[in-house]
């Protein structure tokens, strides 16, 4: 039986759950197209608001001793389509020792692709804790 109490927070985190992007703010994300240098990434200009369907910052760093060049692409993404980038790199090693690399990242914090170094972090965002919460209040009620 569920009490009244437990059925307000239930009924309030649907709420949310359902709101959702119209209640949290939109993630920020470095951007930054094709630059030589992580500098010419870094700067405040450079720290945009992403969309409400955009959960993640992808950095793309990538070299080739054919054209001599460091490209560095930082933009606001989905993270399934991150994931998908990195898997579709993966015959090109993310070894700076090689003659040709492509290092790819995905995080999921405001300003976190600020390093062209940044990997992969496991965070939670605001809207998967509250699914968990949610979880867990009705397996503790139930």
């Amino acid at each position: 039986m569920i009490t009244s109490g437990c059925r307000h927070t239930l009924i309030s985190g649907l709420i949310l759950l359902l709101l959702g992007p119209d209640c949290i703010s939109s993630l920020k994300c470095y951007e930054c197209d094709n630059e030589l240098t992580n500098n010419f990434c870094m700067s405040d200009l450079n720290l945009h608001e992403c969309g409400p369907a955009l959960d993640t910052c992808q950095t793309i760093v990538a070299y080739s001793d054919v054209s001599e060049k460091l490209s560095i692409i930082k933009t606001c993404s989905v993270n399934a389509s991150c994931h998908i980038q990195k898997q579709e790199n993966k015959d090109i090693p993310c070894d700076k020792n090689q003659n040709k690399w492509i290092c790819t990242s995905c995080c999921h914090e405001d300003g976190c692709n600020i390093s062209g170094q940044q990997f992969v972090q496991s965070s939670f965002s605001v809207l998967q804790l509250l699914i968990v919460s949610l979880f867990a209040t009705i397996v503790v009620v139930g």
